[in-house]
């Protein structure tokens, strides 16, 4: 289970945003001007109900304010113009304050959706771009999770931030204009709500840390139990297991769920609090004006802008706090996908850009050998064995002997803790920063003992990982043929329009190997590699399938792990693998 360290949120949004930042530079700057305009529209919206009261009250109390008294006395306006102008103002303000406000929550939504976006595109572009053997040891269930649950969260958090930054702008704004008004009764407000906020943080921030931590651990092991479920439904359902699975999944979900509503009552029940301290500070600011001797025009006024300004002020410094506990309660969430991002090992390189090689010679493999972890014990030791351009090389051995995992060596798939050499036409393929590599692969087809389908076509999973606009179906059926299994597909509904169902699920497991060597048959490569795969297969059409192989233009060189003898009697050589060793080489070619 994911154990990550807590970590402050500062520091959080910073390696957050300097991720970020340069994509997104325009994008920022623009929000950071809208938000300005915005507090400075909520500040005149507020100061403008100032005028509004007191002409209200008594028209000719306008004079106290300079600027609409001249504009009155220009244009010689009646009490009645003067209370229609001073309603003018109070809605316009009102209406552009609101606009803004609209503007900024829309376009700060939009930003986040997209810097989500971004970060989404580059979490599972790291996934997918590590070695194949952190592929093998890292968890399936954590990934996914990271990429769905875990970046949602991750773009509540950076929402939240932007609101932060945006109501703590429109709070100053407020706070300012209030000093202006009154500075006691602004002063007394703002400290007062401050310190309230201020000491519920204190208590609640190791609390909303832990429930942190806890709900990504429970998000991600329920992942991995909605996996494994769906995964081995076949045998729950022969076991009658459903209420042992249902009892798992029930006893992450309901303390995950406890730990959500623990998070939201956090972020909700302070504005009750806040709102009741809100009243009685209204009651006492209206006691200190009284006693400071306005007039009750002037009293009246103040109070009003006053309590509009407390009325703004309240939600924004509430929404700060919201936002804080949403990006505290995420924070691991955040930590969880950006350590996903730096997990990245490696930048493949681009297709155009690799070489072009032709394998005109031999394989030459020396001194071999391979563990998977730098302390643990060898998995393969010192084989040595030389592969001719056209050969069809047979592995045998008992299982767990390390047969498959010599071929994920040859083939460029295991590249750490390899000691020895691996040499095609002479040339080292695992020499440091050696871009070999990746030519050779290009030269590779590989068929394995389970292979992965995508809920989709035939013809899509035969020609797998290529644009469906760019498939060769004519290629496909080829290659079909020669896996036979081309009469199957054309006697389903849509022929090779046929979807396979997930992962294949509605073939057997003969034919889930047929369509694995027709995909390898698809690419036309010139070293095909079979890891067993003929087990699945009955005699007959295991027979039919060894003579389309070797039919195979001489050129094709095959290696083969081999399930049955009598599935290699036509093999050039036979190379008997025994506890990470080469027993022995049987070459057909000298007997």
């Amino acid at each position: 289970m994911l154990n990550l360290p807590a970590s402050t949120d500062f520091k959080t949004i910073k390696r957050l945003y300097k991720i970020v930042f340069s994509k997104s530079k325009k994008e920022i700057s623009f929000f950071l001007i809208i938000v300005f305009l915005s507090s400075f529209a909520e500040m005149f919206s507020v100061s403008s109900i100032f005028p509004f009261i007191l002409v209200i009250s008594n028209p000719k109390e306008i004079q106290k304010i300079p600027v609409l008294n001249s504009i009155i006395l220009n244009n010689n306006l009646s009490d009645e113009n003067i209370i229609k102008l001073v309603l003018g103002l109070f809605i316009l303000s009102t209406l552009i304050a609101l606009t803004l406000k609209l503007i900024t929550s829309y376009f700060s939504l939009n930003l986040s959706a997209k810097i989500g976006s971004y970060l989404s595109c580059e979490a599972y572009h790291s996934a997918i771009n590590q070695k194949y053997d952190n592929h093998i040891k890292s968890n399936s269930s954590e990934v996914i999770a990271n990429l769905t649950n875990e970046l949602t969260k991750t773009v509540i958090a950076i929402n939240s931030t932007f609101r932060i930054f945006t109501f703590s702008l429109i709070s100053l704004s407020l706070v300012i204009l209030l000093m202006r008004i009154d500075l006691f009764s602004a002063l007394l407000a703002f400290v007062v709500i401050l310190i309230s906020y201020l000491i519920l943080v204190f208590i609640v921030k190791s609390k909303l840390q832990q429930n942190s931590i806890r709900i990504t651990n429970f998000s991600k092991t329920q992942l991995k139990a909605v996996q494994e479920g769906l995964g081995g439904i076949r045998d729950i359902i022969l076991d009658n297991n459903q209420k042992a699975f249902y009892e798992i999944f029930k006893k992450i979900d309901k303390p995950m769920r406890s730990l959500f509503a623990q998070n939201q009552f956090i972020g909700v029940f302070p504005r009750y609090v806040i709102e009741t301290i809100g009243l009685i500070l209204i009651a006492i600011i209206a006691f200190h004006l009284k006693n400071k001797g306005y007039s009750g025009e002037t009293e009246l006024a103040i109070l009003g802008t006053i309590a509009l300004g407390a009325q703004r002020l309240l939600p924004s410094i509430q929404q700060i706090y919201v936002s804080w506990t949403e990006l505290r309660g995420n924070s691991t969430s955040i930590n969880s996908v950006l350590s996903l991002i730096d997990k990245r090992d490696f930048e493949p390189l681009e297709k155009k850009d690799i070489e072009k090689i032709k394998f005109n010679e031999i394989i030459e493999i020396k001194n071999l050998s391979f563990k998977y972890q730098a302390d643990s014990e060898l998995l393969l030791k010192n084989i040595s064995f030389n592969i001719k351009k056209g050969e069809r090389i047979a592995l045998v051995g008992k299982t767990g002997s390390g047969k498959s995992t010599l071929l994920d060596i040859i083939m460029g798939l295991l590249i750490d803790n390899v000691k020895g050499e691996i040499k095609i036409d002479g040339k080292n393929l695992y020499e440091k920063n050696n871009k070999l590599i990746y030519s050779w692969r290009k030269l590779i087809s590989h068929v394995p003992q389970r292979i992965y389908l995508s809920d989709d076509s035939f013809a899509s999973n035969i020609a797998f990982g290529v644009s469906k606009n760019d498939i060769d179906i004519k290629k496909v059926k080829i290659a079909a043929k020669k896996a036979q299994i081309d009469n199957f597909i054309s006697k389903t509904k849509y022929g090779y329009n046929t979807r396979v169902g997930e992962r294949g699920l509605f073939l057997s497991g003969g034919q889930l190997q047929r369509i694995a060597i027709a995909r390898a048959f698809y690419k036309e490569a010139e070293i095909l590699f079979f890891d067993e795969v003929t087990s699945a297969l009955d005699n007959q059409t295991e027979s039919d399938l060894m003579k389309s192989i070797n039919t195979l233009k001489k050129d094709k060189t095959i290696i083969l792990i081999a399930h049955r003898l009598s599935t290699i009697k036509n093999f050039d050589k036979i190379i008997e693998i025994q506890e990470g060793k080469v027993k022995k080489i049987i070459d057909n070619k000298k007997n």
